[in-house]
């Protein structure tokens, strides 16, 4: 948990759906050739919004999964529908988001 809000301290980002940017790597969400990683935080406070939920993508590189370059998903995101709201859980698989983002 102390790992994932120390990465949920990262700049939201707006948000691009994986399909339009997937290269020839599966889990590649930024087209740079190496795998990433969507981490869901489906309790995380949005904004004020108890419980809204975020999903953070730990970006991959040569040397492997990088915490410094992350993006930090919510339904406050640009090109995410809906905005955040109390009690979303947005990063829950079959929720909002999670199914969404990937």
């Amino acid at each position: 948990m102390i790992l994932l809000a120390g990465l949920l301290g990262a700049a939201a980002l707006p948000a691009t759906p994986a399909a339009a940017v997937h290269g020839a790597v599966p889990g590649d969400f930024n087209g740079d050739g190496y795998r990433d990683a969507a981490l869901p935080a489906p309790g995380a406070d949005v904004a004020g919004k108890q419980g809204a939920g975020a999903v953070v993508v730990l970006y991959g590189s040569r040397k492997g999964l990088s915490a410094t370059r992350r993006a930090v998903v919510t339904q406050n995101s640009a090109g995410v529908p809906d905005t955040a709201e109390a009690g979303d859980a947005f990063a829950l698989l079959g929720g909002h988001g999670l199914g969404w983002v990937i």
